[in-house]
Parts: C-alpha cells; sequence; structure tokens
C-alpha cells in the first residue's frame, strides 16, 4: 500500500529544516514534501500567478501538489498555513485534508478583526529588517518562542538561516502579511481543517483559530494551553499524534 503524501509548508523566516521535529516523526507515516515560504517564492512563475489572481507563495504550492500528481495532506504552519488557505480558497486541487497550525485568515488586526497582530508592530518590523535585520530577527525569535525560553545559540542559528534568504525575500513575505486578508475566501475552501493553536501564542492569537473555525463548518480547532508561536517545535509529538492515520 502506497503511503500518503503530506506537504508542509514553514512559517516568516523559516527554512524548511525548521520544520524538522514533526517532519522527523510523521515521516515513518508519510512521505515528506517540506518547502518553506522562501522556496516557494524562488520557483514562482509571475505569468501563472497574474493567470491565477494568486500570490507567488500560493501558485507555487499549487504547482508543487500537482506535481505530486497524487491526494494529500497539506500542513502549513503560520505563514504557511494562510498560504495553504490562499491555495485552496475557491479552488480544486488533489488535497484530502489541511492542518493550520497557528493560521489566521488576516494577520493584522483591522476593525472588525481584533485577533490579528498590531500592524504597525509589523510595519516597525519591515523597516528594522531594512536597518538592522540581525537584531530584528533576534527580538522575533525570542517573541515566538514565549512562553519558553530559547537559548542565545537557538537564536543565533535561527537568525543566520532566516538572512541567508536576504532581507528582500524577507520584507517580501512581511509584504504578504500585510496585505493578505482571507476572511472572505474561507467559506470557499471544501476539504476537512484541522487547526492547531497555542493559547499562549503571541505572534498570532488563538482566537484567530476560532475566527477560521467559525466561517468553515468542516473544521476542527484544537487548542493548546501551554504552548505559543513556536507550538511546531514544542508540540510536535502531540501535533503528530492529531495527524497520523
Amino acid at each position: 500500500m502506497n503511503r500518503q503524501h503530506l506537504v508542509m509548508i514553514s512559517g516568516w523566516a523559516h527554512s524548511s529544516s525548521a520544520l524538522s521535529p514533526l517532519a522527523d516523526i510523521l515521516g515513518k507515516s508519510f512521505d515528506i514534501h517540506a518547502t518553506s515560504p522562501a522556496e516557494l517564492l524562488s520557483t514562482a512563475s509571475a505569468d501563472k500567478c497574474l493567470q491565477e489572481g494568486l500570490s507567488p507563495y500560493a501558485s507555487a504550492l499549487r504547482d508543487l501538489i500537482q506535481r505530486i500528481n497524487d491526494p494529500c495532506i497539506v500542513l502549513g504552519w503560520s505563514m504557511g498555513a494562510m498560504i495553504t488557505l490562499e491555495a485552496l480558497a475557491g479552488r480544486t486541487m488533489n488535497v484530502k485534508k489541511v492542518i493550520a497550525v497557528s493560521s489566521t485568515a488576516r494577520f493584522c488586526a483591522t476593525d472588525g478583526y481584533t485577533c490579528g497582530f498590531a500592524e504597525q508592530n509589523l510595519r516597525t518590523l519591515k523597516k528594522s529588517i531594512k536597518r538592522n535585520p540581525t537584531k530584528a530577527l533576534e527580538q522575533f525569535f525570542h517573541a515566538l518562542s514565549f512562553p519558553r525560553t530559547v537559548s542565545h545559540h537557538g537564536v543565533n542559528e535561527s537568525t543566520k538561516t532566516a538572512l541567508s534568504t536576504g532581507a528582500d525575500v524577507l520584507i517580501h513575505g512581511l509584504d504578504y502579511l500585510l496585505t493578505m486578508d482571507l476572511r472572505t475566501s474561507l467559506a470557499g475552501i471544501a476539504v476537512p481543517v484541522l487547526l492547531i493553536h497555542g493559547r499562549q501564542d503571541r505572534i498570532i492569537p488563538w482566537q484567530a483559530g476560532e475566527f477560521i473555525r467559525q466561517q468553515m463548518p468542516d473544521s476542527r480547532l484544537v487548542v493548546y494551553e501551554d504552548a505559543g508561536h513556536g507550538i511546531l517545535h514544542t508540540h510536535a509529538r502531540k501535533i503528530a499524534s492529531e495527524i497520523q492515520p
């Protein structure tokens, strides 16, 4: 019997290697196809994006799934989850199920939508990436790790990996987070969605997962009380238990 395919997309400023804690566990049950926003951006076709009306990230994800040519499950973390929801909204794909970890329909809070990140803070981060990217990323990775404390070495390694993609790629990702709004598109997603969130998330409040759940009848929300935005690392085994066949 052929193993199921699992496509995994990491979050902003993370490479596909950030998915390793979970991929190493699930690799026993699935054929893993791990990628990142930066990798998707590098393979996207500008002409195809225009034709499809999609961001480069979502267009490249659709291409990846089509190349697999078998039904698959898609797991996205943070920005990776937003890309997944964008790619599926109102479109047919060979996807059986979605796992959206630390996801949101709109990254920034706005009038009528309070479960997002403060837009001014995101714009400040964008400016900081231009001026002093190392410091900006170090602060981001510390916030991501809450409520746990991450080591200085861990922050340094994550920062180096993020910087290796180039500041322009990081800024492109922030522009996506600033502008993408999926709130009116969620009802067009025709596959089951499992939403996983941490109650202590300081990047994307857990209420963002509840908002998605309310918009999608075929969805379920699991909230881990002691987890933050780094839930994919800190709770890999618990997440794997929700996904394993």
